[in-house]
């Protein structure tokens, strides 16, 4: 789970930087389908979490070729109720919430 976790955060942080639409829909799509697929294990979520993976999701560039996979992703993660129950980021649910409507 931990090399899963390192792999998606990785991935995630790296293709994030790109802003040409060409270049993001080429990788971030998948990833985030990975993390979709993977986070049915509530020991990748719990880690996805505890090591930042909600803000390297927001960190994402909006653009309609992440649309789906981040809200799949959010929905994913955020349904998990003990996952997010102990999860200390008092600011998360304001950002989450800034990120979709401001962007």
């Amino acid at each position: 789970h931990e090399k899963g976790v390192d792999v998606c955060l990785g991935l995630l942080q790296q293709n994030s930087k790109h802003q040409e639409p060409s270049k993001v829909a080429f990788v971030l799509p998948d990833v985030m389908k990975l993390i979709c697929a993977l986070a049915a294990h509530r020991k990748f979520a719990a880690l996805f979490v505890d090591r930042g993976g909600m803000q390297k999701l927001l960190a994402v560039p909006r653009m309609a070729q992440t649309f789906f996979g981040l809200s799949s992703c959010l929905f994913t993660i955020g349904s998990l109720q003990m996952i997010m129950s102990g999860y200390n980021g008092t600011g998360l649910c304001s950002s989450i919430r800034c990120h979709l409507s401001c962007g």
